[in-house]
């Protein structure tokens, strides 16, 4: 979307919730989708929001997510 001098990328998620090893794979993937429309769109002002489906209070999916904000210096 073009709005004046600005493009803006919004991406809404809904990640699979955390309970096996399939589901954590899944995660990691969509991870990976969202990493590539990211680089996809350098040029954009990006706003990724919606249902991470993961309990801060476990290590699992939390650090997962928490690692690929930290490495990519997302905030």
């Amino acid at each position: 979307m073009v709005c004046g001098a600005y493009k803006l990328l919004l991406i809404n998620v809904y990640m699979s919730y955390e309970g096996n090893e399939a589901m954590t794979d899944d995660f990691a993937d969509q991870l990976s989708v969202v990493d590539s429309l990211i680089n996809d769109n350098l040029d954009c002002h990006i706003v990724v929001g919606g249902d991470f489906n993961f309990d801060i209070n476990r290590q699992w999916l939390h650090t997962m997510l928490s690692s690929f904000c930290d490495n990519n210096k997302y905030c």
